[in-house]
């Protein structure tokens, strides 16, 4: 969150970030539930089994979600979505086309069975 937008209620901390300089005030108890967040995703992948491991595998990545949708200021959409096409979706077609083409030429080596939904799969995926 951005210093004005923090309400006068909340208990702060002045921060530096170390990579662009820029001082900023963070929550408290965002920082500590970001924290409780990341110690419950190294727990749930320490423990193999147990209730305790669904427990915890039932909302520590949507812990994350809200915590990032909290925090999330964006003031020009068009760029921010341009930006994510460009850094994720593209890279996500290529390495997908690459995968898929060294998976019908090298898979009929390694096994019998290649499934040929995969090519339907990709495209549902890259639409939907």
């Amino acid at each position: 969150m951005k210093n004005e937008e923090i309400p006068e209620n909340f208990d702060t901390v002045k921060t530096k970030d170390l990579l662009s300089g820029y001082k900023q005030n963070r929550i408290k108890s965002i920082d500590i539930a970001k924290a409780i967040g990341i110690f419950l995703i190294v727990l749930g992948h320490v423990l193999k089994f147990g209730n305790l491991r669904k427990f915890i595998y039932a909302f520590h990545v949507p812990l994350f979600f809200f915590l990032s949708g909290i925090c999330f200021t964006q003031k020009d959409n068009k760029k921010f979505i341009v930006k994510k096409i460009k850094t994720i979706y593209i890279p996500y077609i290529i390495v997908s086309i690459i995968s898929i083409a060294v998976y019908f030429f090298v898979g009929k080596y390694v096994s019998n069975n290649i499934n040929t939904n995969i090519v339907y799969n990709f495209i549902r995926n890259v639409i939907c």
